[in-house]
């Protein structure tokens, strides 16, 4: 077995350090928006928002969106929107397949009839509340009402 140090004395720090320390530690999720809803037709909108997204080698990265995106689904299939952490200029995509891609994390899944969407269910994955153990906490309050745990 071999040990190895990350990080020595003197060493700087890269963002790629960073970005697999949050993808070792913390899951991925939704802060805020990426909600899937009926536009017309087959096609769906996709809310903006900051999403926190695995890459296929497990590293954090956070995605934000400041406009409501479009995808049209497939007709007469179940279909699954994904928000995509390195995928190039496709960020967000929907596909009939069910597998999760490595690159990305599941926002809702959309079955569509022969020309319109019928039913919309999205998944709610907010961002973890585990904090690791070793991680210091900027607290401000009373002493009293810190909390425990």
């Amino acid at each position: 077995m071999t040990f190895t140090k990350k990080v020595a004395a003197g060493q700087d720090l890269v963002s790629a350090d960073f970005r697999q320390y949050f993808g070792d530690f913390f899951s991925e999720g939704i802060k805020t928006g990426f909600t899937v809803s009926v536009n017309s037709g087959l096609s769906v909108n996709i809310a903006a928002g900051i999403a926190y997204v695995k890459d296929a080698d497990g590293g954090m990265f956070r995605i934000v969106s400041d406009a409501v995106e479009s995808l049209t689904a497939t007709a007469s299939q179940t279909n699954y929107v994904y928000l995509h952490s390195d995928n190039g200029s496709n960020w967000l995509t929907i596909s009939t397949s069910a597998t999760v891609p490595d690159d990305a994390m599941f926002l809702a899944t959309v079955v569509a009839g022969a020309s319109s969407i019928t039913s919309i269910t999205n998944v709610t994955s907010g961002l973890p509340s585990y904090v690791p153990p070793g991680v210091i906490v900027a607290w401000s309050g009373t002493l009293g009402s810190i909390p425990s745990g």
